[in-house]
């Protein structure tokens, strides 16, 4: 973090958004363009980098070309701290993050987002509320264990 003061306190942009394959990092997850440092420091788990950048002026609701947040990244990759700061600071909570922590099974997310009032019916894209995904988990999980299992439920 102490390299992100120095470049930052010699004028690095905290809300710069990366144009694509511009560093080695971004190259190796294959990232692609709008990303930045919060969203980045957010995806990885680095929650007292994200304080760091937040309180130098980097903006909580900044999105990817994909339309993602650091909130939606913290919350689908079960990154609770970073969340936590998030939260702290104020950031909005999109139908995107809920969804997200629901399908990947990250109870303690879901439930500090119903804390924080996230919508509970709020719909994606598709028209697939949280609950829809729960059930598609349910359902994937119940036929990996019959793959498994076979259909007698005997190993």
């Amino acid at each position: 973090m102490e390299l992100a003061e120095i470049l930052i306190n010699n004028g690095a942009d905290v809300n710069a958004k990366d144009e694509g394959f511009s560093c080695i990092m971004m190259m190796a997850f294959n990232f692609l363009a709008g990303w930045t440092p919060l969203l980045i420091a957010a995806s990885a788990g680095h929650d007292a980098l994200c304080d760091f950048l937040i309180s130098r002026g980097a903006d909580m609701n900044a999105r990817t070309e994909q339309r993602r947040t650091a909130m939606s990244y913290a919350c689908s990759r079960g990154r609770i701290k970073v969340l936590n700061v998030l939260l702290q600071h104020g950031a909005k909570i999109t139908p995107m993050c809920l969804d997200a922590a629901a399908r990947l099974n990250h109870l303690d997310i879901v439930k500090l987002l119903l804390e924080h009032s996230a919508k509970i019916n709020a719909e994606d894209n598709e028209g697939n509320t949280p609950l829809h995904q729960v059930s598609v988990l349910i359902m994937h999980v119940e036929r990996f264990l019959t793959m498994r299992t076979g259909s007698n439920g005997r190993t």
